[in-house]
């Protein structure tokens, strides 16, 4: 059984091998979910896709929801900790100030973010990740003691109120969670919306669904202020986890780590079985651990990863999306993009005329397709064209992009463009 290799060499900085892998097979995920989310009625992407109308699509629309939805960006959401973490070593060690640089990068992020959800898709996340970022960093020098006090107290506040005020008031609550509205507007002209109007009304759209979306705290409705609540407690808590784990180079391989991740996959699979037979029991549950519950499933997903990563096999297979996760802040815009062209009304127009299966089977399709170009774009460059700009605005000077030397292939460890995780 091999380990887990912490580090290659390439160009410019070192990267590690296993979080590109890991964020690469993510990304594959992230775009079978916002395929069909891009084609749903804003704000019931996370229960229901829209225009279900054969076998066909209630099935891959089911198998994507119980698979996918909601269990692959909490993945991301730990990445992103992570790699704040790595980032802020990296740049420590280099001399720089690492508190302005990391702001000044997160400020970027957020005007990319601010483009992506005016010009392409209401559902942005990187806005979101921008913001909490910079709460992120006042936790950076924390110990890992007040770090995991945090965790736990962010992963449970929503859930254990919500469920208080459930048995101070059980009429208050609907049997299953509420989730968002965000427009007033019928489904039917919001589908007329998106399937036929132009760029302008189409921009209009999204960006009032954003602010909905933003300002559903204020509005009064205590189920949307819990299932709000939830949502950025548990990104923050990931977040802070991913830190919390960068900090600490447990990401590193050693023997007693071997064993806390074998005990914390028992613990998560446990916890994942248990919540599932209460489900089935008490259907009501789901309103209350629906966050946490996610959480413990992308941690299921990674800590499987990790242990699976071990075996050659599992590593040649993982290997394919190393060059995924090099440029994955491409990748995402670029689906996003390649979705609403394929959807809305100032492109094919298809929004509404196709059901989740046919939209999941072109995700598929997609992905294929990125992938090859992103083993192909490794190899000439050592960023991907939106982590380039990403880096210049970041470091104030746009790096050399192609390769000095030819690049080496990948080997199953890992090697190639270098960038930082």
């Amino acid at each position: 059984m091999s380990g887990i290799s912490s580090k290659i060499s390439g160009e410019g900085d070192s990267r590690i091998p296993w979080i590109d892998a890991l964020r690469g097979m993510a990304m594959m995920g992230i775009i079978m979910v916002n395929f069909p989310s891009i084609n749903t009625i804003p704000g019931k992407e996370a229960t229901r896709y829209s225009f279900i109308s054969t076998t066909f699509d209630a099935v891959m629309a089911k198998a994507n929801m119980m698979f996918l939805n909601g269990k692959v960006y909490p993945i991301f959401a730990m990445l992103f900790g992570l790699g704040m973490a790595i980032f802020m070593q990296q740049a420590a060690a280099k001399g720089h100030e690492v508190f302005a640089l990391m702001r000044r990068r997160l400020g970027a992020l957020f005007f990319i973010g601010l483009l992506h959800l005016s010009l392409v898709w209401w559902g942005d996340i990187l806005l979101i990740y921008a913001g909490l970022g910079l709460a992120v960093l006042a936790f950076y020098r924390k110990s890992a003691a007040t770090l995991v006090r945090w965790i736990i107290g962010l992963s449970f506040l929503m859930p254990v109120s919500h469920f208080v005020l459930h048995l101070i008031s059980p009429e208050f609550l609907d049997s299953n969670v509420k989730f968002f509205r965000l427009s007033s507007e019928p489904d039917a002209a919001i589908h007329a919306i998106y399937q036929s109007s132009s760029f302008v009304r189409i921009t209009a759209e999204r960006i009032a669904n954003y602010f909905d979306y933003a300002l559903m705290f204020f509005k009064g409705d205590l189920d949307d202020f819990f299932t709000l609540g939830g949502y950025f407690c548990q990104i923050f808590a990931l977040m802070l986890l991913g830190l919390l784990v960068g900090k600490n180079s447990w990401y590193r391989e050693s023997t007693k780590q071997q064993r806390a991740l074998e005990q914390f996959w028992r613990l998560a699979l446990a916890v994942l079985l248990i919540a599932g037979g209460l489900q089935l029991v008490y259907p009501k549950l789901w309103q209350f651990v629906y966050f946490p519950l996610k959480s413990w499933i992308a941690c299921f997903y990674v800590l499987s990863f990790i242990k699976a990563y071990r075996y050659p096999s599992f590593q040649r297979f993982a290997q394919l999306f190393i060059p995924v996760g090099k440029i994955s802040m491409t990748v995402y815009l670029a689906h996003t993009t390649c979705a609403s062209l394929l959807l809305y009304g100032y492109g094919l127009g298809y929004y509404g005329q196709v059901g989740p299966g046919t939209v999941i089977v072109a995700s598929v399709i997609f992905s294929v397709f990125i992938t090859l170009f992103a083993q192909q774009w490794v190899k000439k460059f050592r960023f991907g064209p939106f982590e380039w700009l990403w880096r210049g605005v970041t470091y104030g000077k746009l790096p050399a992009l192609r390769m000095r030397t030819q690049a080496p292939e990948l080997s199953v460890m890992g090697g190639g463009a270098a960038q930082r995780n």
